[in-house]
């Protein structure tokens, strides 16, 4: 599954137990399971797909000691710690109120979540045959699910309260444009119809209560709903300023304590008694302001006013710079420092907000606003349209600042899923199109492709560049601005249909090649070569290294700077590995300690470390050579028996430390390694997770 950020109710979850196990109100063992289940069962009830590894124990334990981390300032804890590690600490020391609503609220939406579903299943057993409600009841997660997916729903059908909304998703399951499978789409359509019918006679009931509620209270105009113009009349203005004075952050709908510490606050406000029961209570706070996620908030309180006159002009700006869509995760993102002190909490809410205020000014779609409907939006034809008139290469922030109506994330994510939009460098693109070529041209180059591809195999993106450059320099000429990775992705895009394009290398669209087969038909084709000479290769081909596995294939290296045809290379196997057992009295030791190869019997090359390497890696029949990858400038590893039980480098490492007796502190042993050969350079990947372990084997020996 995709991975998905932790958001601050998870956060403050996380850090109450890290604070209850450091207060040692509970192991941190039992204290991680019980977090991994309750993120997980939250995490499932919000429709996500809950695999193995989401949230479980381990990364619930690695999370919380990078937490600890900045919670203790590093004194304790795994280094690093992330950005929303930070952010809940800060609130929790500067804003513990609000850090006890998300404790609360996280409590609060597991009970929610679960309360609804519960509610649907009894009314299923209750409303239609035991058969139908059994192959309901099991279509709802899947349906759910895929829902979500593919954008028609946020959660669950049954979190989707407009009838409206619900007919859209039948709509759209008839006409399988979300769902393909004919038996799968029936099973889900046998679902929201019935959550259809379901909130069809829950709003009925609501209704009746309401009118019921208003036929015995005083009666004034209510808030006006999001996109509801239709008057209708409640006593909400003594509600509003219960709400205004005693509940800064928001009402939570059908919570028992809220809705008893409204009516203590309503009573002493009034000096008299609220008679309405908890339901037609919530009906009419909901009348007052804005839900969002199972909490009603007064909209004046959410923003000032300042603020609130910033936000919509920015939305307006948008627009009138010629902008068909606004997408609420820009708009979030641009504001996300001034909403940081405010009640605005996600994307979702913010689009609440804006309807509230907004009503037909602005038609609300699931992820973008706009004038008009349109439906669906394509914020790839804005980027298209902006890098084709711009020609010229753009950064990300560049683009993202001239269509601020489009998230930046959103607009990384088009320019690297599209062929179309072309790297220049690293967060810098332009369209395919701006690459000045005709079709007579292209031919041309196509042509010279094919010419090389006939002759060698093969043609390097580099290659190709400097081919160009000579041959056809009117082509170079007017497209001189572009780097050579950009003409060759240019050209990658252009030529798809008859070329493979892998990385650098452009071979036959019948047989690709990749990066380590070129290296290996150079091997191939050549007596020998230089080490000057690969190098040389490796520049013109637009590698980083030399994919020695590959070369060896075909050829060895027989010293410093010598490569030659393997089978020009002729070893006396038996005699060498008689030799090599003197060097090698244990189970292994550092190639770098067999120096005098005077001893060694002849072979078709002088004897020497890189013949040595080629000889262990690839010929003996009693040892072997363990290393962490061949090295152009040197000869690293160590020679190990093949009849010993070291299973990979790891182990061999370990070994050579325990037994060292150099201080197991991390500089010591990377110092010790590199001077024996072991590695070449003072680092190693998980050297700390080394060190625990050839410690643990020293003081077995000791």
């Amino acid at each position: 599954m995709n991975r998905i950020s932790w958001n601050l109710h998870e956060a403050a979850i996380l850090l109450q137990g890290l604070l209850d196990i450091r207060k040692q109100k509970i192991q941190r063992a039992e204290a991680v399971a019980n977090i991994s289940v309750q993120l997980r069962l939250l995490a499932e009830q919000n429709g996500y797909t809950v695999d193995e590894k989401f949230r479980n124990i381990s990364g619930i334990s690695l999370q919380m000691a990078h937490l600890e981390y900045a919670l203790t300032s590093g004194k304790e804890g795994l280094r690093p710690a992330y950005k929303w590690q930070y952010d809940i600490i800060e609130i929790f020391k500067k804003k513990p109120e609000r850090y006890k609503n998300l404790l609360k609220e996280a409590k609060e939406m597991s009970e929610s979540l679960a309360n609804r579903h519960s509610d649907f299943i009894a009314w299923l057993n209750k409303n239609i045959s035991a058969e139908q409600a059994a192959g309901i009841k099991n279509a709802i997660t899947t349906a759910d699910i895929l829902l979500c997916k593919s954008g028609e729903i946020r959660t669950s059908v049954l979190d989707v309260n407009d009838l409206g909304t619900i007919e859209k998703i039948i709509n759209r399951l008839k006409t399988k444009k979300i769902i393909h499978s004919k038996k799968l789409c029936e099973q889900i359509l046998s679902y929201v119809f019935a959550v259809k019918k379901y909130k069809g006679q829950t709003n009925a009931i609501e209704q009746k209560n309401s009118a019921n509620c208003f036929q015995n209270h005083p009666k004034m105009p209510c808030q006006e709903d999001s996109g509801n113009k239709e008057d209708s009349f409640c006593d909400t203005a003594a509600f509003y300023s219960v709400l205004k004075k005693y509940f800064h952050n928001g009402f939570r709908l059908g919570s028992f304590i809220d809705t008893k510490k409204f009516r203590q606050y309503y009573e002493e406000a009034n000096a008299s008694p609220l008679t309405l029961d908890n339901d037609q209570i919530n009906l009419i706070i909901k009348k007052c302001g804005i839900e969002h996620e199972g909490k009603i908030y007064l909209p004046d309180e959410m923003l000032s006013k300042e603020l609130h006159s910033k936000l919509f002009n920015y939305i307006d700006h948008c627009f009138s710079d010629g902008a068909t869509t606004v997408y609420y995760e820009a708009v979030f993102q641009h504001f996300y420092n001034n909403f940081l002190d405010c009640k605005m909490y996600d994307t979702d809410m913010l689009k609440s907000y804006i309807a509230y205020y907004a009503g037909d000014k602005y038609v609300f779609e699931r992820s973008y606003l706009s004038k008009e409907h349109l439906g669906e939006a394509d914020p790839t034809e804005e980027i298209r349209r902006l890098l084709k008139n711009h020609v010229y290469p753009m950064k990300i922030t560049e683009i993202a600042h001239i269509l601020p109506n489009i998230p930046e994330g959103t607009i990384r994510g088009i320019l690297g899923a599209n062929l179309e939009f072309v790297r220049a460098s690293k967060g810098v693109y332009f369209h395919a199109d701006c690459f000045a070529v005709s079709d007579e041209e292209l031919n041309d180059i196509a042509n010279l492709i094919q010419d090389e591809i006939n002759k060698n195999g093969f043609l390097s993106g580099n290659e190709l560049y400097n081919n160009i450059k000579i041959l056809f320099p009117y082509i170079y000429e007017k497209n001189e601005a572009f780097p050579i990775i950009g003409w060759r992705d240019a050209l990658k895009y252009k030529l798809k249909n008859r070329f493979s394009f892998n990385g650098n290398v452009i071979s036959s669209k019948e047989k690709p090649l990749s990066m380590s087969d070129i290296f290996s038909i150079y091997g191939k084709n050549r007596q020998k070569f230089t080490l000057s000479e690969i190098l040389s290769f490796v520049s013109n081909v637009g590698s980083r290294v030399v994919y020695f596995d590959s070369l060896y294939k075909n050829v060895a290296r027989v010293s410093e700077d010598e490569f030659v045809r393997k089978d020009y290379v002729i070893y006396r196997v038996s005699e060498t590995d008689e030799v090599l057992s003197r060097y090698c009295p244990d189970d292994y030791v550092p190639i770098s300690e067999v120096k005098n190869f005077g001893l060694f019997p002849d072979s078709t090359y002088p004897w020497n470390e890189y013949l040595l390497e080629n000889y262990l890696a690839f010929h003996s029949k009693q040892f072997k050579l363990m290393h962490t990858g061949f090295n152009i400038n040197c000869v690293l590893g160590a020679m190990v028996k093949q009849s010993s039980d070291i299973q990979d480098y790891d182990d061999l490492v370990i070994r050579a430390i325990a037994i060292s007796g150099v201080p197991l502190k991390k500089t010591n042993v990377l110092s010790f390694l590199y001077e024996k050969g072991y590695i070449g350079r003072r680092s190693y990947q998980g050297i700390d997770s080394l060190l625990i372990k050839a410690r643990e084997m020293r003081n077995r020996k000791e």
